[in-house]
């Protein structure tokens, strides 16, 4: 297992982490991983960290970007009052996609963000 996450180049990096995003397919996985991260840094007296999340994958498999924020955002709060750690969101655009694509969450996210917060941060990679 351990040889799975050694990478040689940005390649076999992304494939090992479009493998792990594959695991990801209910509220509860994106809950767990949410949770799990914060909990782990809080290991490592990580006390404040900005994570990114890129969902474009998983929306293009007709999976619902209120559904992924929202298990995003129920964890942090209670792994937050475990650890001490606080964690902000920031929605990644996978270029991949193309910025057209992009524009449809991105909507969506300014409808979701009252019930969000910290807002998500919106990045390009």
């Amino acid at each position: 297992m351990a040889t799975l996450y050694k990478c040689d180049d940005p390649t076999g990096f992304l494939s090992v982490f479009w493998l792990v995003q594959s695991t990801l397919c209910t509220p509860d996985d994106w809950e767990r991983l949410a949770f799990e991260s914060i909990f782990d840094g809080a290991q490592h007296e990580l006390r404040y960290c900005e994570a990114f999340f890129t969902p474009a994958r998983h929306l293009a498999a007709r999976r619902h970007l209120g559904d992924v924020v929202s298990a995003l955002d129920r964890r942090p709060p209670s792994g937050e009052r475990e650890t001490g750690t606080t964690c902000t969101l920031i929605f990644d655009i996978d270029r991949d996609f193309g910025l057209a694509v992009a524009e449809e969450p991105i909507a969506q996210l300014v409808v979701l963000k009252p019930a969000v917060a910290p807002s998500p941060i919106v990045s390009r990679s």
